[in-house]
Order: C-alpha cells, then sequence, then structure tokens
C-alpha cells in the first residue's frame, strides 16, 4: 500500500491525467490521436455521405435538401480518391511538428504549448463545415492544419511527465491519461451517427469544438507546468514528487537535449519501429473498418458505429488495469522497468498481429466484430 503522503500525491497526479485524458474525450473532431489523433468522426461523415442519394452536384444536393427538409444533406459527391485525401490530410501536417512540440513543450512550458494547439484545433473544428462547403481545397488545408497544430500538442503532452509523475506511479498515470482517447473515439463512434442524422453532420464538429474550446481555456487557466507552481499541491506533496522524480523545475530547464545520442540510438530506433507498426495498425482500424463493414456486410452507420465502439471503451479497462498491476509489479521489484516494458509492449505487438490477420480471413461479420475487438482492447497494454 501507499504511504500517506505517497496516497495524496497519487491522487493529485491522477487528477491531473484524468483532466488531461478529458483533452482526448472533448477534442476528437480537432485532433483525429494521440493522441492519439484518429478519424473518427471524418470517417463517419463520410460513410453518411457514401449512404446519401447521389446528386449531380452539390448545389443540387443543397437546392433539394433546402426545398424539402429546411436543412442541408451534405452531398459532395467526393471521388474515393479525395475521400481518401480528406481522411489523410491531417497526417500530412501531423508528422511535421512532432520534434517540435516535444521541444517547444520542454522550452517554454507544457501548459501553453499543449493548451493552446487544442483551442487553435478546435477552432479549425468548428470551421470545418463551412471550409467543405466552401470548397475541396479549403476544407482540406483546414484538415492539414489541424494536424500541424495537433502535432505540437501531442509531443508538449509527454512534457508534463517530467516534472510531475513520481517513476514508480508513471505506468498508472499514464494509463488514466490515455485511456481518455479510447472513450472518447467510443462515446463519439456511438453519438455520431445519431447526431449526423437528427441534427446534421456538421453538429458533431460544432458541438465537440465548441467543448474543446471550453476545455482549453480551462486547462491554460488551472493547469501549471510543475507542482511548486501549481496553487493547488501543498509542500510536502511537491517535495515528495520532486525527490522522487530526482530533480527539481530549476535542474529541468537546465538541462540540454542530447540530439547526438538521441540520433544514434538503437533503443530511439527500436521505440521508432514499433510505435509506426502500431500506429499502422491501428489507424488501418480507424479509416478502413467503418467502411469494410459498410461494403462487405453492409451495416449502416449506426450499427458500425456500435461495432466500433464497444472495444474502445473496452481497451479502456484494458489500460488501466495493466497500469496498475506494471506499477505494482515495479514497486515490489517484482520485475525491473526494463522488462514491464518489454511484456506490455510484447501483449500489445503480438495480439495485434494475430487479431489483424485474422481480421484479412475472417469469414463473416460476428468472426470479424471479435477479432477487431480483442485488437483494439489490447492496445490498452501501450504506454506503461
Amino acid at each position: 500500500m501507499f504511504q500517506t503522503t505517497e496516497a495524496v500525491t497519487f491522487k493529485r497526479n491522477r487528477n491531473n491525467s484524468v483532466f488531461l485524458g478529458i483533452q482526448k474525450i472533448m477534442n476528437i473532431p480537432g485532433q483525429q490521436n494521440e493522441t492519439n489523433h484518429r478519424p473518427a468522426i471524418t470517417n463517419d461523415v463520410l460513410e453518411i455521405e457514401r449512404n446519401s442519394k447521389p446528386t449531380e452536384s452539390f448545389a443540387s444536393a443543397e437546392n433539394q435538401a433546402n426545398s424539402t427538409t429546411g436543412k442541408t444533406e451534405g452531398n459532395f459527391n467526393w471521388s474515393s480518391e479525395q475521400q481518401g485525401l480528406f481522411l489523410g490530410a491531417y497526417f500530412y501536417g501531423y508528422v511535421c511538428t512532432n520534434i517540435l512540440g516535444g521541444w517547444l513543450g520542454n522550452k517554454f512550458g507544457f501548459t501553453r504549448v499543449f493548451g493552446l494547439p487544442i483551442f487553435i484545433s478546435a477552432l479549425l473544428s468548428v470551421a470545418t463545415p463551412s471550409a467543405a462547403y466552401k470548397s475541396f481545397s479549403l476544407v482540406i488545408l483546414c484538415r492539414v492544419l489541424t494536424g500541424l497544430v495537433q502535432g505540437i500538442s501531442a509531443s508538449a503532452f509527454q512534457c508534463c511527465w517530467s516534472s510531475w509523475a513520481p517513476p514508480l506511479e508513471l505506468s498508472i498515470l499514464n494509463s488514466i491519461a490515455y485511456s481518455g482517447s479510447p472513450f472518447g473515439e467510443g462515446i463519439v463512434y456511438l453519438l455520431a451517427g445519431y447526431i449526423s442524422a437528427t441534427v446534421g453532420w456538421e453538429a458533431v464538429f460544432y458541438v465537440l469544438g465548441g467543448l474543446a474550446i471550453g476545455w482549453s481555456v480551462i486547462w491554460i487557466i488551472t493547469v501549471s507546468d510543475s507542482p511548486r507552481t501549481n496553487r493547488y499541491i501543498t509542500a510536502t506533496e511537491t517535495a515528495y514528487i520532486e525527490s522522487s522524480i530526482g530533480f527539481t523545475v530549476k535542474s529541468i530547464d537546465a538541462q540540454k537535449v542530447p540530439w547526438r545520442s538521441i540520433m544514434t540510438s538503437r533503443s530511439v530506433f527500436a521505440i521508432f519501429a514499433a510505435h509506426f507498426a502500431d500506429n499502422w495498425g491501428l489507424y488501418t482500424y480507424h479509416a478502413i473498418l467503418p467502411t469494410f463493414m459498410s461494403q462487405m456486410y453492409h451495416f449502416n452507420v449506426f450499427q458500425s458505429g456500435a461495432v466500433v465502439a464497444g472495444p474502445y471503451l473496452a481497451q479502456v479497462g484494458v489500460g488501466v488495469v495493466a497500469g496498475f498491476v506494471t506499477d505494482f509489479a515495479r514497486q515490489r521489484k517484482w520485475i525491473s522497468t526494463l522488462v514491464a516494458r518489454k511484456v506490455n509492449t510484447m501483449m500489445l505487438s503480438v495480439l495485434h498481429i494475430f487479431m489483424i490477420t485474422g481480421i484479412y480471413f475472417a469469414t463473416s461479420s460476428t468472426m470479424t466484430i471479435v477479432l477487431f475487438g480483442i485488437g483494439v482492447a489490447t492496445r490498452g497494454f501501450g504506454c506503461k
């Protein structure tokens, strides 16, 4: 069991992690990742567009919708190439700013470098429907810009652990924070189809973008870069965290990035390869599965949403339990941190490989759903 001071500090850190995780829930349209940054909403919108009655042009669709229901149905008549570009445009921007985001977060503090891009991407989320109606090029630009700012926030987010997380509590804190991403995805997949069909697909971007704007304002006002500058933490808690981590804010600020050592480290490239492969499988799930279920098994957008939501919600439970078990074992010195990382990575990777391969050979919708569910849920072993 934790000692009294450790328990209080863990609760403080856990609350901070939950708050970080809420970002994943509230800004799904803007972030698309993640981190966590997935095309959940955009893919659902495209499914609704595919299943809508085709028209000769956007103008005729708009006129027809206005004359019959008083609202637009949003038929853009995008080709499959344009749809693919729309789904991928976010990542063209995202990959360009990851390293920059980590550097900025370390230099200027993760609070602003994480919060401001969320605010900007939320504004872009709200602007996305108007951009789509204006022109295809404009909506692509909107998606690329969203990726650029979210690439910064995704990396800056990691800087919080260097000043807030005691090493032997890092796994559970990481698990709680990152559980917001699959939880948000699960909720969004359930609600996106309903909101799109009843209110209009634009409302999905407006509602969640608006929530993200409010969240980012609260984040910037209330969250601090370190325990020492936080108004809600006691001196005892601050001393415990800093002594557990082994350095203070001043020593963090004085550190220089060892670029040469990083770029020549085999461990760094091993992590890069593992992360690349994991994200490849993850984004395959996100971008392909709803369309696959629609075209192969004739699921509508509501059925696809329900199928996809369950595994992401299950991933939350797997992640939190795996994080708790990992820290429990490390605190009692049953396993080293290195072994813990390797075991969790192997659990994630091996099971993921088998599930993706199995989906390729699946002969029924039930088998596909089961394999997909296991594959996504076991991603909870990551980030430990």
